[in-house]
């Protein structure tokens, strides 16, 4: 009489193993909507980087003082005395007006007048047009 051991074995033996299908490869290729996202950063970045640059450029070109810029030369100021809470309040009750004390604290008067050459825009602008 066979054992269940013996059962076994023979159904062992009849076991056959399969060829196994491949593995499925994934492939990394990139959609083109993708690749539209990475250049579109890549130009970005590079816009700002050029921003930045002509930024840096501009800023030292017109900010520097001396012979090359007169109009940026103040050797010619005088100097003020700073802003105080103390002088604003002094000035604000001492001004006809709230609107003329402000523009006296903006616009300080002028302690003596401009050469010609040296003339603010503001003046320009004040004469109107040459005919």
């Amino acid at each position: 009489m066979p054992t269940p051991d013996d059962k076994f074995e023979v159904y062992l033996k009849q076991f056959r193993p399969h060829e196994p299908e491949p593995l499925p490869m994934r492939t990394f290729t990139r959609s083109k909507d993708v690749r539209k996202k990475m250049a579109a950063k890549g130009l970005a970045v590079a816009a700002i980087i050029t921003v930045a640059g002509l930024l840096a450029y501009t800023r030292g070109k017109h900010f520097t003082m001396g012979p090359d810029n007169p109009s940026r030369d103040l050797s010619h100021a005088e100097p003020t005395q700073p802003l105080t809470i103390h002088s604003a309040n002094a000035r604000l009750s001492a001004a006809p007006s709230f609107k003329a004390a402000i523009d006296e604290m903006a616009f300080p008067p002028a302690k003596a007048p401009r050469p010609k050459e040296m003339r603010s825009a503001l003046d320009a602008l004040s004469e109107g047009p040459e005919l």
